[in-house]
């Protein structure tokens, strides 16, 4: 059971690259306020809602589908697997707090784009570069956990050992 744990998480986690690299990642090209400028209005609207309804949604059935496995590791494995199925849990609800703030900031966005409203336009580009920066660096974080996969014999892509 717990090999079969670890063996889902390595998977979904793969998955979550993919996508990220594929879907989620050039969306992010307009969290700058100079690139979104390129786009007219109704452009931007669209690509926040969707960003915001559809890609962020995504993102987040990701992190709660690895948050279950963490749990699952908690529940069945052994001391060191507990420990880092805990780890995962936190990882997983760090990550979920950074989503909402990106999901309010996209809100944000859209709010004030449609009221002309500056500040509140700079406001929600600041959140939504801060928080893909932090959910960047905590996505970083589950190298370790698949480092020390790697040496409990489980075959790990090099893709997620960086």
């Amino acid at each position: 059971m717990v090999a079969r744990a670890w063996r889902s998480l390595i998977k979904t986690f793969y998955e979550w690259l993919e996508f990220e690299e594929q879907k989620y990642q050039p969306q992010t090209l307009y969290f700058s306020p100079y690139e979104s400028h390129a786009l007219t209005k109704k452009e931007l609207l669209e690509w926040a809602y969707e960003t915001r309804d559809n890609l962020l949604d995504k993102r987040l059935s990701f992190v709660k589908s690895i948050r279950n496995i963490g749990e699952e590791l908690v529940n069945l494995g052994e001391s060191e697997d507990k420990d880092l199925g805990d780890g995962i849990t936190r990882l997983c609800d760090s990550l979920t707090d950074e989503l909402q703030k990106q999901f309010d900031a996209l809100t944000l966005l859209i709010e004030s784009t449609e009221c002309a409203d500056t500040e509140g336009t700079k406001k929600a580009y600041e959140i939504l570069a801060e928080t893909e920066e932090k959910i960047r660096t905590l996505m970083s974080n589950f190298s370790y956990v698949f480092s020390t996969l790697v040496k409990k014999g489980f075959d790990v892509p090099d893709k997620l050992l960086t």
